[in-house]
């Protein structure tokens, strides 16, 4: 029977915990407070690494990463769902914030966007060899046409347009459905294919929450109504 982690489970909660928790209240990378978390997190990181490297029952065997499919796989999975889950955020707050619009109403303008995820596993299967190199190209344009949304002017259809073509299109249909991670189990053993699928899935739900709280502090910080400012650490 299988341990538990305790102290790779406490390494990880603490390392990633305290990121969002910076990412969400970074307006002033200065303060010794943002600076401190930031610094605990990355330690708690190098010890989560350390931990599993040594545990005799890892709860993320670093013996998986050996593969590169499998490495690929997971982190095309956290960045592709950063940058989803992130623009997705945004575009709620743009709808509501920018444009007025009640949070029903943003909500049916997501709509579409969000369908195409549903939607994207069934129309292009031929994509699942190829998810581990869909992701990176996601994010040049996305924050292209994301900064560009932000303006009042451009009628809906072109923000959603926008939207779609990089994370509904790119990040959606290749890297978010399920089908998808098919190509990075397959390189793994049967016998640790529920860690590996365990792996994967974490990966993907870390890179939503980090990418969340990201692209909002980033909004926060360069909309006009936000009144925020970034600066480094130092």
């Amino acid at each position: 029977m299988r341990r538990l982690d305790l102290v790779g489970q406490l390494t990880a909660v603490v390392a990633l915990g305290l990121l969002i928790a910076a990412l969400i209240q970074g307006r002033d990378w200065s303060t010794p407070l943002l600076c401190t978390a930031l610094a605990v997190a990355a330690g708690a990181a190098v010890a989560f690494l350390f931990a599993e490297a040594r545990s005799p029952h890892p709860m993320l065997p670093l013996s998986l990463f050996r593969g590169r499919v499998f490495a690929g796989s997971t982190v095309v999975s956290a960045t592709s769902a950063l940058v989803f889950y992130g623009l997705l955020f945004v575009s709620g707050l743009y709808f509501q914030q920018v444009r007025g619009w009640s949070p029903l109403q943003a909500g049916l303008a997501l709509l579409p966007l969000t369908a195409t995820v549903a939607v994207g596993g069934f129309v292009r299967p031929g994509w699942r060899g190829r998810s581990v190199r869909a992701g990176p190209c996601a994010w040049p344009s996305a924050s292209t046409r994301s900064g560009a949304g932000t303006a009042q002017r451009h009628p809906y259809l072109a923000v959603l347009a926008g939207a779609r073509a990089d994370g509904g299109d790119r990040t959606g249909r290749r890297v978010h459905l399920p089908a998808a991670t098919a190509p990075a189990l397959g390189t793994v053993d049967k016998a640790r294919a529920g860690i590996a699928a365990a792996a994967l899935n974490t990966a993907r739900q870390s890179g939503s929450a980090v990418g969340v709280a990201a692209f909002g502090t980033l909004v926060t910080a360069v909309h006009p109504f936000s009144g925020g400012s970034t600066r480094s650490c130092g």
